[in-house]
């Protein structure tokens, strides 16, 4: 376990025991208060207010409040003890299943087209009806995370192989330490970065055209960026080389016909948006 990671669950714990702390001094001042004598309640009659009906459906409410409170306990210890046993499982493996994201719809998977956002959902659709059947054959035998000698790779991070954007120091930790690669090599995100893990220093930035990497020392976590769809400001398309042998990585960016491409993405009736957005690479 890496000093940054003893340090996160150091300071959860403390924040626990605060917590904890507060709670109970709060609980032992409120047990010693007491109900002061000379309290005096007027003596109501609920038929002088409501009718024999109103009252029989408020008893009804009331059995009806006290088993969905207990029904909606138990479901709620039920789902956090599946949780703790298999937690881990579905992190890996995601809701999704095994694909990747940009053709969840596409290969008509059964995902819930509102974790696409309305222009991705546009795409996924066309994409899906174009698709002859060998192209979607192929893609529905893809698998979003793959093991080499050498290297681990992941489509989104090694937390969830599918929806997990790696752009922060934790996600990236946590990504480094569910492997052991020597090399981790990660996408969805779109956008080219390196990150360096050695001992227990992290450190890493975004990696635009013509960086060159040397894969030592440590272990390392790098994204090739996208090819169709570059998210860090550069509009050509980002591409990574890895020489495994000689421990070596460079980023690399190719130049293309754009407006041809943005004017194809109009005549096909897609959304505006995903062809203006490849002017800015965003």
């Amino acid at each position: 376990m890496t000093a940054t990671r003893k340090r996160g669950l150091l300071l959860g714990a403390g924040t626990l025991l605060i917590a904890l702390g507060v709670w109970t001094t709060a609980s032992w001042l409120l047990w010693q208060t007491s109900v002061p004598g000379n309290l005096r309640m007027p003596d109501l009659a609920a038929t002088d207010f409501f009718t024999r009906t109103e009252l029989e459906d408020a008893d009804h409410y009331e059995l009806f409040h006290r088993v969905n409170c207990l029904v909606s306990t138990v479901l709620l210890f039920v789902v956090l003890g599946i949780y703790a046993v298999r937690g881990v499982r579905f992190m890996r493996e995601s809701a999704a299943g095994p694909i990747g994201t940009g053709m969840l719809l596409a290969i008509g998977k059964e995902v819930l087209e509102a974790d696409f956002n309305p222009d991705a959902t546009t795409a996924s659709r066309w994409t899906r009806n174009i698709l002859d059947e060998p192209t979607r054959s192929f893609l529905d035998g893809l698998e979003p995370q793959a093991r080499l000698e050498h290297a681990e790779l992941f489509h989104a991070s090694a937390r969830d192989p599918v929806w997990e954007y790696v752009l922060g120091g934790e996600s990236a930790l946590a990504t480094l330490e569910l492997t052991k690669a020597p090399l981790v090599l990660v996408g969805h995100s779109h956008v080219p970065f390196a990150v360096a893990l050695d001992g227990d220093e992290l450190s890493g930035a975004h990696a635009p055209a013509g960086t060159e990497i040397g894969l030592t020392p440590g272990r390392w976590l790098c994204n090739p960026g996208s090819v169709g769809q570059p998210r860090d400001g550069d509009w050509r398309a980002a591409w990574l080389l890895v020489e495994l042998a000689e421990r070596h990585a460079s980023f690399r960016r190719e130049e293309y016909d754009m407006k041809a491409t943005q004017a194809e993405i109009r005549e096909a009736g897609l959304p505006a948006s995903l062809a203006e957005r490849l002017a800015s690479g965003v």
